[in-house]
């Protein structure tokens, strides 16, 4: 129950952050809907995706339901996993803004991320090498010339 819990009241933290911090944007010129939409939708997401959580661990608990062989069944079957990809995402946010760029911050995050949740042989290495650099590219290319947002 402990990795659920955590990841439900870590995720309602996120989304607050990420709410309250919406607001502070600078609005943009060409966006209608303002520049705190996507990172609101984001938050109330989480928001919602994260009480769910709370809501069935609290009442698999109350109710004593032991699933199959009597081990206690969590929906974050891998905390520690949880709790990397959650770095890397982190990480992603310093990056960003650091002199490594959009670019180079998407590159990394794309090659921790496959890394972390699981791209462990030669081949998935292989092509991972392939498709992070398509990956770092092709969204600095979407976001810069079509979403027009300025990324440099």
């Amino acid at each position: 129950m402990k990795p659920d819990l955590t990841a439900g009241v870590l995720g309602i933290g996120v989304s607050i952050v990420v709410f309250a911090s919406s607001f502070t944007i600078a609005p943009p010129r060409y966006e209608p809907l303002g520049a705190g939409a996507v990172p609101i939708a984001a938050a109330v997401g989480l928001f919602a995706g994260s009480l769910i959580l709370l809501a069935t661990t609290v009442a698999r608990h109350l109710s004593g339901h032991h699933p199959v062989g009597g081990k206690r069944w969590v929906l974050v079957p891998r905390p520690a996993t949880l709790a990397l990809t959650v770095t890397a995402i982190a990480l992603y946010i310093v990056l960003f803004a650091s002199p490594i760029g959009f670019r180079g911050a998407t590159l990394l995050f794309v090659v921790a991320a496959a890394v972390i949740l699981g791209a462990r042989t030669r081949r998935d290495l292989i092509w991972l090498m392939l498709v992070a650099p398509i990956v770092a590219f092709g969204c600095f290319y979407l976001f810069t010339r079509i979403f027009v947002v300025d990324l440099l």
